[in-house]
């Protein structure tokens, strides 16, 4: 005796309902033609309430800024790959939830129908304690909870708010521009522009041009004026990298600039 042949739809439906993701499929015109248990849990909508209604019913329109990646991809057909995005979401009981949505292309007939598979998981918690984790352990993308992190933390924070110069220590790989970057957003400055210039990638006579600037003519190749970073981070902030590879030289200049806050480019006898 044959096996009964299984209808696939129905093989489909136990399977989907196996899922903790909510799995719904909508067609071209953004009717939904497909919702799986998990999907009712999620978003609290009962199967009957959205079958073949628009997905704005489902999302209250919390999604729906017009260019949405799912009604997109429904509309055009035109997808290759899957597509992976996160969203806030609206439940029926008016709960804001975060969703970890997952959209593929089901099938495209020649009549042009269409049907996009989604799959959609709740990260609510999960978001939200990556935000207390962050919260808790980290400052301004510096990571830690220890006594002398927290001290650093509040050293940025006093060194801050003055309009100084800063010496930044340490090794290879601590985190020196880190810090820079947190002093910089935690200061007055921070509407304006970080400029980074990493000495070490400069010759010297490039390294001058490139912090102070140079005037038509100042050497081979400067075919025209060039303002250097000193000037483009006026009013911000300069993090000079690696200021242990400046030459003498160029180390004079430097101190000239921070002493006297006046600039020379190179080839040019006025500040």
């Amino acid at each position: 005796m044959k096996p009964k042949k299984r209808d696939p739809i129905e093989y489909l439906h136990h399977a989907f309902n196996v899922l903790d993701e909510a799995v719904f499929v909508y067609d071209q015109d953004m009717h939904i033609r497909y919702f799986n248990a998990a999907a009712e849990r999620i978003t609290q909508f009962k199967r009957e309430e959205v079958i073949g209604k628009k997905c704005v019913k489902l999302f209250q329109g919390s999604i729906c800024l017009n260019n949405c990646a799912l009604c997109m991809t429904a509309k055009t057909g035109a997808l290759s790959e899957r597509i992976d995005f996160q969203s806030p979401f609206i439940r029926k009981d008016g709960i804001k939830r975060i969703g970890s949505f997952h959209a593929g292309l089901l099938s495209k007939e020649p009549d042009g129908t269409r049907e996009v598979l989604v799959a959609l998981t709740d990260i609510s918690e999960i978001h939200q304690m990556k935000e207390e984790l962050r919260e808790t352990h980290s400052f301004r993308n510096i990571i830690g909870q220890s006594q002398m992190m927290r001290e650093l933390f509040q050293t940025i924070r006093n060194i801050a708010v003055f309009d100084s110069t800063v010496l930044l220590q340490g090794e290879s790989g601590t985190g020196k521009e880190l810090v820079a970057q947190a002093i910089h957003y935690e200061s007055p400055r921070a509407h304006r522009r970080l400029i980074k210039v990493n000495c070490s990638a400069f010759s010297e006579n490039l390294l001058e041009s490139e912090l102070f600037g140079h005037v038509r003519g100042a050497f081979t190749g400067a075919v025209r004026d060039r303002r250097g970073r000193f000037e483009e981070g006026h009013g911000g902030t300069l993090f000079i990298d690696e200021v242990g590879d400046l030459t003498p030289k160029v180390q004079v200049s430097l101190l000239r600039v921070i002493q006297e806050k006046e600039i020379e480019r190179v080839g040019e006898n006025a500040t």
